[in-house]
């Protein structure tokens, strides 16, 4: 489908542009986001994108969808979830059908296959929406080699066992902005290396 007239694109944007200004919209039109990680975090980072006005993606996920992602994948039905559909071909079609004009490439893979690196080196913004240390220690790296911002975003939900009940102890969330000038992961200790390298092993 091809790009509607700047009137409809307008009218769409017409909320954001009101609050953030028209320079903004026009910015996020023009952006190619890669987003790593399709499911709870993953897809409201999507969901508000692709409705800001995101038009050219990278998706990366290799998991496909199951019943316990209902609850909390934007757009996922239970269809997707019996029949295991990509997370990524769930993530295109939502973003599609709010944009059908919009560009997605959907990579069903690891963020540290070959295709994955190739594709994420060339978008203008990167968010990791990933829940272990060896893919966000990786989008590290491409962040810092190819001068890419990039978005560390990531919840938690800590509980402990007692018997066969289980509390809550804590819960929340975090936010890494790295650009170029900044303190990367690493620095900062919001990546453990140790795990990183136990998860990156093969089982022998």
């Amino acid at each position: 489908l091809s790009r509607p007239p700047t009137a409809t694109l307008l009218a769409m944007a017409d909320r954001e542009t009101r609050a953030f200004g028209l320079p903004l919209q026009r910015t996020l039109s023009q952006l190619r986001v890669g987003i790593v990680g399709l499911s709870g975090t993953g897809s409201q980072v999507r969901e508000a994108l692709a409705r800001w006005g995101v038009e050219d993606w990278v998706l990366c996920d290799p998991q496909n969808l199951g019943l316990e992602n209902l609850g909390r994948v934007i757009g996922a039905t239970y269809e997707d979830a019996l029949n295991q559909r990509p997370k990524v071909a769930v993530a295109k079609r939502e973003i599609q059908d709010i944009r059908p004009w919009a560009k997605v490439e959907a990579l069903q893979c690891s963020v540290v296959a070959p295709e994955a690196i190739q594709h994420l080196k060339a978008v203008d913004i990167l968010f990791g929406c990933t829940d272990n240390h060896s893919s966000r220690l990786l989008l590290n790296k491409l962040s810092r080699q190819y001068h890419l911002p990039y978005i560390d975003v990531g919840t938690g939900i800590f509980v402990t066992k007692d018997n066969a009940t289980q509390k809550i102890t804590n819960m929340g969330g975090q936010v890494h902005l790295i650009v170029p000038d900044s303190p990367c992961l690493t620095c900062r200790g919001a990546v453990d290396r140790t795990a990183a390298a136990d998860e990156l092993m093969d089982e022998d």
